[in-house]
């Protein structure tokens, strides 16, 4: 059902319809318990600002603690579409040693290009990159505990807090404006952050939330932001809460840079080549 509907009832109205479809997919599962997979675009990872209807259903997600997983497949895996997908693994009967975890797996680099493509699909996985994810996915957590293409993440990690910082309207003479004594914020320099949810967070009661929110988002300004604008606050009355899977973050890693040397010697090399090629010519 939808947002409206009796399964996940309250939830704002979204535009992706790859979440409702989710949504309908866990409305199915049995309260004695299921486990359902579906394949989808990359969007229904982070469409949606923090608290729009997208970022809502994944907190609802999560905070269920349903998301059991989510594999990244090869692009060009479908016919007319050479987009990237991912397969999300959910269910309602997580063992103690998964409760309250995810698990990412990056497959991406398994596709076996196909020697005729259809359309625009142009990999396929072979029965060993299958049972290689496989492997991945469901190894305990010590096996691949090194491997690059493994996260288990706690659920916390894909929240945040958008925090509103504000700093004060000046008057002609520089000195803030103060409305019974309080600061009046300006628009022109009102900034927006994201602060990652404390640890634990989805397990406490609302008003325990409300506490270690406000005392994450005082630490981040003060160790963040006072440095280099000390007159800032925070209008915690506009803080949202968000909820993203950043797949292609978790797995990034940084590549350095060639050294300056290295560079400058291979465009003395090719310089060369083109004063023997032009000279070839007779330029």
């Amino acid at each position: 059902m939808g947002p409206s509907g009796r399964f996940g009832a309250g939830l704002p109205r979204v535009s992706d319809g790859s979440l409702l479809f989710l949504q309908h997919m866990l409305s199915k599962m049995k309260p004695t318990g299921s486990r359902v997979g579906i394949v989808l675009s990359g969007s229904p990872l982070f469409s949606g600002q923090a608290g729009s209807g997208e970022s809502e259903i994944r907190r609802w997600i999560l905070e269920n603690d349903w998301l059991e997983g989510i594999v990244a497949l090869p692009d060009q895996m479908f016919y007319n579409t050479g987009i990237s997908t991912y397969v999300w693994i959910l269910t309602n009967d997580k063992s103690d040693a998964d409760r309250g975890r995810v698990k990412l797996v990056d497959g991406r680099d398994l596709g076996t290009k196909m020697r005729k493509s259809l359309g625009d699909k142009r990999k396929q996985l072979t029965p060993d990159a299958i049972a290689q994810i496989a492997q991945l996915y469901g190894g305990a957590l010590s096996e691949f505990a090194d491997d690059q293409r493994v996260r288990v993440l706690e659920r916390e990690a894909f929240g945040f807090q958008r925090i509103t910082v504000e700093r004060p309207l000046l008057d002609d003479a520089g000195a803030p404006v103060l409305k019974k004594g309080k600061a009046q914020s300006d628009p022109k320099f009102r900034d927006a952050e994201n602060v990652p949810l404390p640890a634990g967070f989805l397990d406490l009661g609302d008003g325990e939330r409300t506490k270690v929110l406000c005392e994450a988002a005082e630490e981040h300004l003060a160790g963040e932001i006072h440095p280099y604008v000390p007159d800032a606050w925070i209008d915690h009355a506009k803080t949202k809460l968000g909820f993203e899977i950043p797949f292609t973050r978790q797995f990034y890693v940084y590549t350095p840079p060639r050294p300056v040397d290295e560079i400058a010697a291979e465009i003395k090399v090719l310089e060369g080549q083109i004063q023997e090629w032009m000279r070839g010519l007779g330029l």
